[in-house]
């Protein structure tokens, strides 16, 4: 039997890992548009 608790803790584990993804891509990202405006 599918419990629906699983089903909720599948779908948390999915939002984090997507989360996490997002932020892997992001950090670099807005650390490089911060190093541009340092440098003007």
């Amino acid at each position: 039997m599918f419990s629906p608790v699983s089903k909720i803790v599948r779908d948390l584990q999915g939002l984090i890992k997507g989360g996490f993804n997002e932020m892997i891509v992001l950090v670099p990202n807005l650390f490089k548009i911060g190093t541009k405006i340092a440098r003007g």
